[in-house]
Formats: C-alpha cells, structure tokens, sequence
C-alpha cells in the first residue's frame, strides 16, 4: 500500500531553437528546453514549458500540488552574417495553473488540475499551453487514472512515483506543429495505469 504517491505533469518543446519565422534578413526563433523525455526536471525549470507537480501524503493526509513555467528567450539570426541576437523575457504567469476538487480518502485520491500558460515574448499573439485533467490514485494498488485534454503542442509527460522510488511513465505525447496551440484543446486523453 503507497504512502506517498507523486505525480508529474509536463509540456516541453524538445529543440534547443524552434524556427518560429522569417524575412529576407532575419530568421526568428523561440527557445525549446533541449530535452527528451524525463521525470527529473523538478526545480529546473529551463527544462519545461509549464509543469504540476502533486503529492498525495496519506501519512499526512494531504494532497500538495506545486505549479511552475520556464523562461522564455528569443533568438534573431541574421541571415548574411550569422550574428544572433538572444533576448530574455519575463516569466510568463502561472495564475492560470490551478487544481480544486480534492478528495482524500484513507484508501484513493482524487482531484482537478487545468494548467494554461502564454508566451510572455508574444502575449497577444501566441496561443497558451493548455491542459485540464481529472486524476484519480488508488492507495492498494498505486492504480493512477487520468481524464482530460491537452493541446497538441508541444511534448507532454506524465509521470508517478511512489514511495520516492522509481518513476514511471504514464503518458507520453509527441508534438505536432505549434498551429495546436490554438483552442479548443485537441488530443484527448484516458488511461489508468
């Protein structure tokens, strides 16, 4: 039987650089998080778009859900001299990171977690990340079961571990074009593993 149980939730862009446009003169890009796959990103947010973070603590009984986003930089290369320019932006607001609905029993958990976070190079234009998913955990078995939807860009991860042992992959999704940020949310998403 779990006593702590910690689930991971991450969108990423796995290019270093990501092609956004380009002029006659310049090619213009967003930074990625140069990464594959991976539960270890925690307090490392150059490695992450936008993450939850739960832990559900039957010794304690509580349930604990942490939110973060990475930093945006842009890049601008011209394309006669090669000479690149980088430039830093604010992190982006994470008040549209939340959870509600939680419910601890001795025996399962269960709650609500939407995540949505914008570009801060682009606010106006560029679509948020967004997901939303009912999750439940079965204390027994370790059972984890999510239900919901996330947009098709970028990368997205899911993962549990119990007892601080080893991760496990729960979900794993490969991005399509950056077009997928706009709404509605397009990949559904169901399982219990």
């Amino acid at each position: 039987m779990a006593n702590i149980v910690e689930l991971r939730v991450a969108a990423f862009i796995p290019d270093e650089w990501l092609l956004v446009t380009a002029d006659p003169y310049n090619n213009y890009y967003g930074e990625g998080n140069n990464r594959d796959f991976t539960y270890w990103t925690e307090n490392q947010n150059k490695l992450f778009k936008m993450a939850q973070h739960i832990v559900i603590n039957w010794n304690t009984s509580t349930i604990d859900v942490y939110k973060a986003v990475g930093p945006t930089r842009t890049k601008i290369e011209n394309r006669a001299t090669g000479k690149e320019y980088i430039k830093e932006y604010p992190l982006t607001s994470d008040k549209d990171i939340t959870y509600k609905n939680t419910v601890l029993t001795p025996t399962t958990a269960s709650l609500y977690i939407k995540g949505s976070a914008g570009n801060s190079a682009l606010p106006e234009l560029s679509p948020a990340i967004d997901w939303e998913y009912n999750i439940s955990v079965d204390r027994k078995t370790g059972r984890v079961s999510f239900n919901g939807r996330h947009d098709g860009f970028p990368n997205h991860e899911i993962y549990k571990r119990i007892d601080k042992g080893t991760p496990v992959e729960l979900y794993r999704f490969y991005k399509k074009t950056p077009g997928h940020l706009v709404d509605p949310m397009d990949v559904e998403v169901n399982f219990s593993k």
